[in-house]
């Protein structure tokens, strides 16, 4: 059972990721929720545990919103890596929450 406290949604969104292990890397998520992302990745994935900018743009019911955040890896796999969002403000929150309910 997952513990998560908001459900994730589909989505394939392009992000751009930078960290210091792995530079900037373009990929996509697979999913969405105010918690975190998951995304699709090819390439050597930055170790579990490190920060990671991202920089994405969601679309949803004609609105179109982009985002610069800082997540933490929580879950690495062969498919990609799981990202905590973390830092972010209570302006960015409601942005996304209307976005993702849309």
């Amino acid at each position: 059972m997952e513990n998560r406290w908001v459900q994730r949604q589909p989505t394939d969104c392009e992000v751009v990721m930078e960290s210091p292990q792995t530079g900037q890397l373009h990929t996509h998520a697979r999913d969405i929720s105010l918690g975190g992302m998951f995304l699709l990745t090819d390439d050597d994935p930055p170790p579990l545990e490190s920060l990671v900018d991202l920089e994405f743009t969601l679309q949803r019911a004609g609105l179109q919103v982009h985002h610069q955040l800082t997540g933490q890896v929580v879950h690495v796999s062969p498919e990609g890596i799981g990202v905590m969002f973390c830092d972010f403000d209570s302006g960015t929150l409601r942005s996304m929450r209307k976005t993702l309910a849309s």
